[in-house]
């Protein structure tokens, strides 16, 4: 039996320029928590509304604190005890785009994306390294 179900808090963002709905994982109940408590809530649900397909992914590491765990691990309770004093409204999941666009991109990709870059910028890049050769601007009188 699984013990884990695709939550409803959903949000939608751009990766690779196209869009992607991604939710994470919730304990079903007590139980399967208990069970399950020490990986943690190891991935979450991506879709991609465009093509109508899904995929599971996979996290180096689990979630600890989210807010169907119970106990010290829910995630409000843990925000609570851990910053008495902070106040703060919706908690909702995100993930790190940047890591994911990094990490999906081949070598040769990101270089050739820095030498697109570097070509586009060259005049910008030689003006700043001109004035920064020439320590006194010369003056014409």
């Amino acid at each position: 039996f699984s013990a884990f179900n695709v939550s409803e808090d959903y949000i939608q963002l751009n990766i690779h320029e196209d869009a992607v709905k991604v939710a994470p994982l919730e304990y079903i109940g007590l139980f399967k928590w208990f069970s399950n408590r020490n990986e943690g809530v190891t991935g979450y649900v991506s879709v991609s509304p465009t093509t109508m397909t899904a995929d599971y992914i996979q996290l180096e590491e689990g979630m600890k604190y989210i807010p169907s765990a119970y106990f010290n691990e829910d995630l409000n309770r843990h925000l609570h005890y851990q910053f008495p004093t902070l106040m703060y409204g919706n908690i909702h999941f995100e993930i790190d785009t940047l890591h994911i666009e990094i990490a999906s991109d081949s070598l040769t990709e990101q270089l050739s994306r820095l030498m697109t870059w570097i070509s586009q910028h060259s005049s910008t890049i030689s003006c700043s390294r001109s004035s920064l050769s020439s320590p006194h601007p010369s003056r014409s009188t």
